[in-house]
């Protein structure tokens, strides 16, 4: 079983000095709620760009060719139908059923990504348990270390007006 150590701030200062101060000395497994966007704070966290651009790439050209392949298969294969005097298969009249894939299947592909490499659905996490968790939801903020680099960060962490260990 898993432990978190939860140490709570009143100011964005005290909880960034915390976080470098904790990534200088080699703890890695943190994480920080807020009930607002902490500008400048992912990079002390070490967080890189996220990879979830790819995902509608690659959904939008599967989107495309699938469009391009039905039209053809259709148009060319299946059932030949001589449309507005064109060839069996035409890139003009096949253009907006790849266009809509194209946007179909990057839409999915983004959705899929998201829940993929945000490791969803997760419907509860250890940090739920936290005794002022809607406190952190209004005004408070946290800063959260596992259990492998707790007693380091108990003695790093300076500013908190609250500690609390939990388990998961």
């Amino acid at each position: 079983m898993s432990k978190l150590l939860c140490f709570t701030f009143e100011n964005v200062e005290d909880l960034k000095a915390s976080v470098v101060t904790l990534r200088k000395n080699g703890v890695e497994k943190i994480e920080v709620y807020s009930p607002f966007p902490i500008h400048g704070i992912d990079p002390l966290l070490g967080y890189k760009r996220s990879g979830i651009g790819i995902c509608p790439l690659i959904g939008g050209v599967i989107g495309f060719f699938s469009g391009m392949g039905l039209s053809w298969w259709t148009g060319a294969v299946d059932y030949r139908l001589i449309v507005a005097g064109m060839p069996y298969f035409s890139w003009v009249f096949t253009f907006p059923i790849a266009y809509e894939l194209t946007i179909l299947f990057a839409a999915f592909g983004t959705l899929g990504g998201m829940f993929v490499m945000n490791k969803l659905p997760r419907p509860h996490h250890p940090i739920f348990e936290h005794s002022k968790w809607k406190d952190f939801t209004n005004d408070k903020l946290l800063l959260a270390v596992e259990e492998a680099d707790a007693d380091k960060a108990r003695n790093l962490t300076h500013g908190a007006t609250a500690v609390e260990e939990i388990s998961a």
